[in-house]
């Protein structure tokens, strides 16, 4: 049996591999027209997956100007732990290079502060960043700026996320009176540009990726290879990331003809680029299995939030650094009611729906599905039971925005309700176990104390 699927596991790669190439070698003598047609769909094939990859890279660095906008707002102005919270982004961010507040357009707060004091200026009055700064402020859309020199070495994107606080701290619709400042992430372009485009000159391709400026929607070059008149025959992808549009061109380095006027070139370079897919193709096998793997122990394969497993090993992470934290516990009041009445598919949606909106309400700390309707956040930092208040507070009222469930009887209009509970490290409790058997005692006086309401509400 073992010798048999020895024999599989080599003759089947063989077998596609050679079939693979007879394949491509076949095409490799259709007429010039439908090469160059073939060439170019795989091009663009190739620079969507580029694209794709830009903007997830692009994504991902937002996200953490969201994270300070919600640290902003939860401290009500500028966190008294700014520089921790900034470092932890960098260490989950790699590519950062610096992390910013600028309060009423002045960079004031820069982490690291070592070789970046020169970026502490009135982002307003400077020559260079003016009328981006301005109009980033004034239309409320997340901005890209560069790539920007910088005096060590190297080249930076900014990415500047416009903040707006009413009189309280809180969040609110994008006026003129409401600005309180920016949150800015620097961003090292080799690693967020460079590094996913690198492969584009392995395959022989030039490239050309344009980003618009917002003030006046004129496509400028952001990164290229050097080649003029790119875009003239090239394939093209653009995206769209903040308030900013993008758009990728790739075209052979001498020209669509040259690639596949010389048969014998061709056919060597597919038959490589055949063996690589292939090569690939396990790699990718291997790595999904992997991944399967982590998240059947670690993930809560319903929600994608991680589970209990996955809490514990965060909590024997931070154990013994002895850092201070806290535990909110939170579940769904009548839940059980939607399943019986809707059907478990039903109670999924619903599940699905509702952990988004806890993950949503709670960044940056982070939610892990225990099981059924039961949820928990760790909060770590040392935060004072106002703060926690706050926190629960944001959950239920995201909870309670209406959520459409589409069932066989017609659309049912819901609206959660959470029971809340929570306990603090070490004011609660002496360890992990103590400390969420107080956070579960809580949340279920708290489920005590709705159901009583409810039913003198009934009365």
């Amino acid at each position: 049996m073992k010798r048999h699927l020895r024999r599989k596991q080599v003759v089947l790669p063989l077998a596609v591999f050679i079939l693979g190439v007879s394949m491509t070698a076949c095409l490799g003598y259709e007429s010039y027209h439908e090469q160059i047609k073939t060439f170019r769909h795989d091009a663009y094939n190739e620079c969507r997956a580029k694209a794709e990859r830009l903007e997830n890279e692009m994504n991902a660095y937002l996200k953490a100007t969201d994270a300070l906008e919600l640290v902003v707002e939860d401290r009500q102005g500028i966190p008294r732990d700014f520089h921790t919270i900034a470092q932890r982004l960098k260490e989950e961010n790699p590519a950062i290079q610096s992390v910013q507040l600028a309060p009423k357009g002045v960079v004031s707060y820069v982490y690291p502060i070592k070789g970046n004091v020169g970026e502490m200026i009135d982002l307003l009055q400077d020559t260079e960043r003016k009328r981006l700064a301005e109009y980033t402020r004034d239309s409320g859309e997340t901005t890209f700026q560069g790539p920007l020199d910088l005096k060590e070495g190297g080249k930076s994107i900014a990415i500047c996320n416009p903040i707006y606080l009413d009189e309280k701290g809180r969040a609110e619709d994008e006026t003129k009176e409401t600005f309180w400042g920016f949150a800015i992430v620097t961003v090292d372009v080799s690693s967020v540009l460079e590094d996913p485009l690198a492969g584009l000159k392995d395959m022989g391709f030039a490239y050309d990726l344009e980003k618009n400026e917002p003030q006046t929607d004129q496509m400028k070059s952001l990164l290229s290879t050097g080649k003029s008149g790119i875009a003239e025959d090239a394939v093209s992808v653009g995206f769209q990331t903040g308030g900013c549009v993008f758009r990728l061109y790739i075209r052979p380095e001498h020209g669509w003809g040259e690639k596949v006027s010389i048969k014998v070139a061709m056919l060597v370079c597919l038959l490589l680029s055949m063996l690589v897919a292939i090569l690939c193709a396990l790699l990718f096998i291997l790595k999904d299995t992997a991944d399967r793997f982590r998240n059947m122990s670690f993930q809560d394969t319903l929600t994608g939030l991680d589970n209990r497993r996955g809490l514990i090993e965060e909590l024997d992470r931070i154990k013994g650094v002895e850092e201070p934290y806290g535990i909110m516990f939170l579940d769904l009041n009548h839940f059980k009611e939607i399943n019986d009445t809707y059907g478990h598919d039903a109670g999924d949606r619903v599940l699905l729906e509702a952990s988004g909106r806890i993950a949503a309400a709670v960044a940056p700390d982070r939610a892990y599905r225990l099981g059924g309707d039961e949820f928990a956040i760790l909060i770590r930092g040392d935060y004072s039971e106002g703060a926690y208040e706050r926190k629960m507070e944001r959950i239920r009222s995201n909870m309670k925005k209406n959520y459409t469930l589409h069932t066989r009887e017609g659309d049912k209009v819901l609206s959660f309700s959470t029971s809340i509970g929570y306990a603090r490290y070490p004011e609660d409790g002496t360890d992990a176990d103590a400390v969420m058997e107080v956070a579960d005692g809580r949340m279920y006086d708290n489920k005590m104390e709705i159901h009583r309401r409810e039913a003198e509400e009934k009365h």
